[in-house]
C-alpha cells in the first residue's frame, strides 16, 4: 500500500508508488534501509483528496509517483509533502 520498491542496490535510489483504496483512510510506514530510515505516509482527507509525506535518507533519491498527480517527482534527501 505504501509503494516502496528498490530501484538501485543498497537503496541508493528507490520508488514510492502508493496505491490508495477507499477502505483505508491512511497508510503509515517506516523502513530502516541500509542508507537510513525511509518514511512514507499517505492519507485521505475529509474532502476525499489525498496527501503524501515522504522522508528520504541522506545520499539517496526517491522517484515518487502518486495516483492523484500526473507527474513523477524526484526527491533527494529530506522531507516532502504532496
Amino acid at each position: 500500500m505504501c509503494g516502496l520498491t528498490l530501484r538501485e542496490n543498497g537503496f541508493k535510489s528507490f520508488y514510492i508508488r502508493p496505491e490508495t483504496a477507499e477502505v483505508f483512510q491512511y497508510v503509515d510506514m517506516q523502513y530502516d534501509s541500509p542508507k537510513g530510515n525511509i518514511c512514507v505516509k499517505w492519507e485521505q482527507t475529509e474532502q476525499g483528496k489525498y496527501s503524501l509525506r515522504v522522508k528520504v535518507p541522506f545520499d539517496t533519491t526517491a522517484f515518487v509517483k502518486v495516483p492523484w498527480k500526473d507527474e513523477e517527482f524526484v526527491f533527494e534527501a529530506g522531507e516532502y509533502e504532496l
